[in-house]
């Protein structure tokens, strides 16, 4: 927010001062200073499509993330016996899917900066989604999700959800 406000103060003081020229430059920095306000997940992680499926909570890693890409996070056969496993998985640009265990405790917490979001169906979208829920399962065991997704879209639920299908598009 800071940075707009400098470049707005740039404008203001072209033309109150007598560097009328700064406009210029401050009207070009504009826009990338607008949209790299709107990242809040680190560059890290690579580009492309990644798929992770880890079977046991060992398997887990603390954190997932990517820069551009497509990045699922299988953990459909994830046994989590009576314990609680937390993971963090971010993704700069593109769209990131995570697939929980049936009948387990999910704990959705995070933020989509500019993109929608499907959260075990419910559908939201704008800018900057919250991604806040709660879907209480039947077994002993809680997955805590941290997701961040700065541009892009971001798909949580059962391998039986009830949109379409994970990795396939949906058509209108």
């Amino acid at each position: 927010m800071r940075r707009i406000a400098r470049e707005h103060g740039m404008l203001v003081g072209a033309w109150i001062g007598r560097a009328r020229w700064l406009a210029i430059p401050a009207l070009l920095l504009l826009p990338i200073v607008a949209a790299a306000s709107l990242i809040h997940v680190p560059f890290r992680g690579g580009f492309g499509e990644r798929v992770y499926a880890p079977a046991t909570a060992v398997d887990v890693r603390s954190e997932y993330r990517m820069i551009a890409g497509h990045l699922t996070l299988d953990l459909s056969q994830l046994e989590l016996g009576s314990s609680t496993v937390t993971i963090r998985a971010s993704v700069v640009a593109g769209r990131l899917d995570v697939i929980v265990p049936p009948g387990q405790t999910v704990i959705v917490s995070g933020t989509v900066s500019a993109g929608a979001a499907d959260l075990f169906g419910r559908h939201r979208d704008g800018n900057s989604v919250p991604l806040a829920l709660v879907n209480p399962g039947s077994g002993s065991g809680t997955l805590r999700l941290d997701i961040g997704n700065t541009y892009g879209y971001v798909r949580i639920g059962e391998p039986q959800s009830p949109f379409p299908a994970f990795g396939k598009e949906s058509t209108p």
